[in-house]
């Protein structure tokens, strides 16, 4: 197997050059073709930015206020493609030479600035490094992560390329691992799709920035050591799962996971500035988890007649054809869960006309007239069937079109002065009916 690189765009994921200014330009010129086309995806005439060239296009290295969040999202697509393409230069040298020696590189834990969906069709495995803190048990993120790699190539198994037998040295403070977390952490892995386990590193480092990384043969070369032994366990344990290799999850239940609209909700100029993405996928991942349901995690324009529930958290960004495959998908007899703030903009962030959420707003039944933020102290309770919840973060003021209002507010400020009813759309808990087949927000 060809190893191409080791954790691209890690440390520097950014890069304001002259040469990356120019490359930046002749990537717009690709995508838009002319510079009319960019200042309408741009939104350009508002603040007087509109442009006259492509040469007049600056890299936004630290503008004074609020950025053009159209020119923002560009630079993230345009530095995902620069570090793909460096990827690609030598994947393309190696198959010619090589053609049937499988070739990857190895990804991140829940890693912003690439969009791995779009990497794992240049990879033959998909594989990930693997770090949690041992202080945190199996933290909920670990298995979601494992889970996100497993559903980047279609549910094919991955390799996990990279975990420590016992202590990482980057932390502030580096806890051991306990005796039988490492062995842990590993059929983690196995049953959440892991075709293999491998190890950073064979042999402690006498000298570098890592030399008190962990390894598999620690600086006493003590083959008596627990670090080594509980390693030489797992591998004779390891032999006797042959039968499992190559075996596939199969799941009813699927959440939408997008990077570019990750990228567009956390910029700033939200009516709430601390939405924070993968924190609002993983509120609903860790019901599914705490059930041991088994989860893929799809895109919204992904072929979906394999899953009986799709849950789209945050899904802000509806590009072209999205809002179309989810009615298709819920005319099908699927049921559909949409969060709060979804379908509000396009691929450029550009807000979807015609009330919120334009695109999804005939599926789903309602109009959301106003958002409703709170402040971070503030709490609000939700009624539902004689039970009460606590819910924070977010409201909106919602028009039914069609919906049903399954919850209320307790306290519903301008929503009592308008007699408006009022949809629960973020919580701790998920509720569904199982007569459901309607989408459900």
């Amino acid at each position: 197997m060809w190893h191409i690189n080791n954790e691209y765009a890690c440390h520097v994921s950014e890069c304001y050059s002259d040469d990356s200014e120019k490359a930046f330009r002749d990537w717009l010129k690709e995508r838009y073709q002319t510079i009319e086309e960019l200042n309408d995806r741009w939104g350009t005439n508002f603040w007087s930015q509109r442009y006259n060239d492509f040469e007049e296009i600056t890299l936004l290295a630290n503008p004074p206020t609020f950025a053009n969040p159209g020119q923002e999202l560009d630079y993230k697509r345009f530095m995902d493609d620069a570090f793909l393409n460096l990827y690609k230069i030598e994947k393309n040298i190696l198959r010619e030479i090589t053609p049937d020696i499988p070739i990857f590189t190895n990804f991140m834990y829940q890693f912003k600035p690439l969009n791995y969906f779009k990497w794992a069709e240049e990879m033959d495995i998909v594989t990930w490094d693997s770090y949690p803190d041992p202080r945190e048990g199996i933290p909920v993120s670990h298995a979601m992560t494992h889970d996100l790699m497993r559903s980047l190539k279609q549910g094919q198994p991955f390799l996990l390329m990279e975990q420590v037998t016992s202590q990482v040295n980057w932390r502030d403070i580096n806890v051991i691992k306990p005796p039988g977390v490492m062995r842990l952490y590993s059929y983690s892995t196995i049953a959440r799709g892991g075709d293999g386990i491998l190890f950073f590193q064979w042999r402690q480092g006498r000298a570098g920035a890592e030399k008190f990384h962990g390894a598999m043969v620690p600086h006493s070369n003590d083959e008596n050591s627990r670090i080594f032994q509980e390693v030489k366990q797992l591998g004779h344990e390891l032999k006797k799962l042959d039968a499992i290799v190559g075996a596939r999850t199969k799941a009813k239940v699927a959440i939408v996971f997008d990077w570019e609209n990750w990228w567009a909700v956390e910029l700033d100029g939200k009516p709430h500035n601390d939405l924070q993405y993968v924190q609002r996928v993983e509120v609903y991942y860790q019901e599914f988890y705490k059930a041991n349901i088994a989860v893929d995690f799809v895109r919204a324009g992904d072929d979906l007649s394999a899953y009986e529930l799709v849950v789209a958290p945050m899904l802000y960004m509806i590009k072209p054809g999205e809002a179309e495959n989810l009615e298709a998908f819920v005319e099908n007899g699927g049921t559909l869960v949409v969060s709060f703030f979804s379908g509000i903009a396009d691929e450029n962030d550009r807000i979807h006309l015609g009330g919120y959420p334009a695109p999804l707003r005939k599926l789903l039944g309602i109009c959301v007239e106003e958002f409703d933020p709170y402040p971070l102290n503030e709490k609000n309770t939700i009624l539902f069937n004689g039970q009460k919840a606590s819910c924070s973060m977010w409201s909106d003021v919602i028009r039914l079109e069609g919906a049903e209002a399954w919850q209320s507010l307790a306290k519903t400020g301008i929503k009592a002065n308008r007699l408006l009813p009022s949809i629960n759309l973020d919580r701790e808990k998920l509720s569904i009916s199982e007569q459901s087949q309607k989408p459900i927000i």
